[in-house]
């Protein structure tokens, strides 16, 4: 694998990282601002498991899930 390989896929993680730490930081302070009586009733079960039930984070773990599979593909 080249250095160059190395560098875009390392930097590719960390931007994938800070853009999930950023995305849980943006869904906290956005439900704790905008609560109104016009909201309507949150189904039990997504208020059991809010992170599964979103779509922003299956991406990440996705994108996360092929860089490794791609660096360990790459390393072999």
């Amino acid at each position: 694998m080249s250095q160059f390989s190395i560098t875009i896929l390392t930097l590719f993680t960390i931007m994938m990282v800070i853009g999930l730490i950023y995305t849980i930081k943006i869904g906290q302070t956005q439900g704790q601002n905008h609560r109104s009586n016009n909201d309507s009733a949150v189904d039990d079960v997504v208020q059991a498991h809010p992170y599964t039930r979103n779509p922003i984070f299956w991406t990440y773990l996705i994108g996360l899930g092929i860089a490794f599979v791609y660096i360990l593909y790459r390393m072999i």
